[in-house]
């Protein structure tokens, strides 16, 4: 079992993924529980651009996952055999190490989702810590339109200064290390 962390930038299918792996696992018989974080309330379901969604679980920043896990087992008397966690960057540390806890202690996959950066290019919370200490570390690929070179970063477009504002997807640009640096750079004088 392993902790893995698939990460990439916004609108790279990265819910997709996770829904498309989830119904993979559960067609050959796997158990698994979906997680997301509560900084996104508007619904408990995992969803996709493509109109595919999913009823999850939703942790907020004091939510011990094993714990609640463990709860939810106590009614169903069976252990998952995948946790899949969208939008994996809103955890907090503590909780990204629970979740390493399911896989070295009760033999859980836990295969987590998000985003590395926020669009000031720092680090988020739970990235960061997946980045330490993820068994495997795998990236989307997705591309600039501008420069065709990889696409890790964020333009924000509008809104406050604030790191996140969530479900407002359009008000973000995926673009290059390039064109973000340069639009950044403006952004400061």
């Amino acid at each position: 079992m392993s902790l893995v962390f698939y990460f990439s930038s916004m609108n790279s299918g990265k819910s997709l993924s996770l829904l498309t792996k989830n119904f993979m696992l559960r067609e050959k018989g796997a158990n698994t529980i979906l997680i997301k974080p509560s900084i996104d309330d508007r619904t408990h379901t995992i969803s996709s651009r493509l109109g595919i969604e999913e009823e999850c679980l939703v942790v907020d920043p004091l939510t011990n996952i094993v714990s609640m896990i463990r709860s939810n087992v106590s009614y169903s008397d069976i252990m998952p055999d995948y946790v899949l966690v969208d939008e994996a960057q809103f955890l907090t540390k503590e909780q990204v190490w629970q979740l390493s806890e399911l896989v070295d202690h009760f033999d859980i996959a836990v295969l987590c989702y998000g985003i590395k950066l926020n669009w000031q290019g720092q680090f988020f919370e739970g990235s960061e810590e997946l980045i330490k200490i993820a068994d495997k570390i795998v990236q989307f690929d997705t591309y600039c339109k501008e420069t065709g070179e990889p696409a890790l970063f964020h333009i924000k477009k509008g809104g406050n200064g604030d790191s996140v504002e969530t479900g407002y997807e359009d008000m973000y640009e995926t673009v290059s290390r390039k064109v973000w640096r340069q639009w950044y750079n403006e952004r400061s004088r």
